[in-house]
């Protein structure tokens, strides 16, 4: 139940990065500010709750741990089995 809302709440936090990212995109859109590094962080930036998300995803359901766990150290998984 405590992992539930762990990820829950991670994935809450998510859309607010995208709204930066949007933010950035409308300041160099209106000619506000204009720089090379800016555009290309409006992309990053959008990228990040994406990828960010099937990673929580991955640590905080259980089967997915485990097998992320197994694949990475099979020493544990054998140990864990024993």
């Amino acid at each position: 139940h405590r992992n539930l809302i762990k990820a829950l709440t991670i994935h809450a936090l998510l859309p607010p990065i995208f709204c930066v990212s949007a933010g950035i995109y409308f300041v160099l859109r209106l000619n506000i500010v204009r720089h090379a590094a800016l555009e290309k962080a409006v992309y990053t930036i959008a990228s990040i709750p994406s990828a960010y998300s099937a990673l929580c995803t991955l640590y905080y359901v259980e089967p997915y741990r485990r097998l992320f766990e197994c694949s990475s150290t099979p020493s544990i998984c054998l140990q864990k089995s024993a």
